[in-house]
């Protein structure tokens, strides 16, 4: 089985991701689909819903990386989300992000599709802003001063930048939206409102002996 490229965008990154442009979209296709295809195959389907989807169990539990470091579930998956909009930015998979990608992929991620669209004359006001991002970001975070960001220096960068976290907040998805979650957590209410009216009718019958 497979899922066009037009009807994967529509059907599921659209409803999942409902703020991001055509553009950005388009590139979370290119990202998801790693055989290269103009079609999503059953295992990138799975791969699209843990990165976008999943939800760590509670409570957590840790896993081993080595003797003296450990992470959580949240965390690995923090980790694979962060690889996503790395690869967002690296156009040509070489495992770096130019200078030039890096310009490039700023713009559109700092797209909102609620707003008003900016078109290509507006947009090239702003590019002399987008270059000097890049270059602080080149300056700052790049540790072998080559004009790229290795996967190293990326994470690094992913601390303080606020495109970068707010494209993490999107992507990261919240208990409230899946039916599911809503189900559990009505179900914790109401067992939590039979302990209460249990507790109260314990204390009453002690007062009356």
């Amino acid at each position: 089985g497979r899922i066009a490229k037009d009807e994967f965008i529509k059907k599921y990154l659209r409803g999942r991701l409902p703020s991001f442009s055509q553009d950005l979209l388009e590139r979370f296709f290119i990202v998801l689909s790693f055989h290269g295809k103009d079609y999503i195959v059953f295992e990138e389907f799975l791969h699209a819903k843990y990165l976008l989807e999943h939800i760590p169990p509670e409570p957590q539990i840790q896993i081993a990386k080595s003797a003296d470091d450990f992470y959580t579930e949240e965390d690995i998956i923090h980790e694979h989300r962060l690889k996503l909009i790395f690869n967002l930015f690296d156009l040509d998979f070489n495992g770096f992000i130019s200078l030039k990608e890096y310009q490039k992929i700023v713009p559109i991620l700092m797209q909102d599709e609620s707003q008003r669209q900016v078109d290509v004359e507006e947009m090239k006001e702003y590019n002399d802003w987008f270059d000097e991002i890049g270059q602080f970001a080149m300056i700052q975070f790049d540790r072998q001063k080559m004009q790229r960001l290795s996967w190293r220096d990326f994470r690094s960068l992913a601390r303080y930048d606020l495109t970068i976290e707010g494209i993490m907040n999107e992507i990261k998805p919240e208990k409230e939206e899946f039916e599911c979650f809503k189900y559990a957590a009505a179900i914790q209410r109401k067992n939590e409102k039979k302990k209460t009216k249990k507790r109260n009718k314990q204390k009453a019958a002690q007062k009356t002996q």
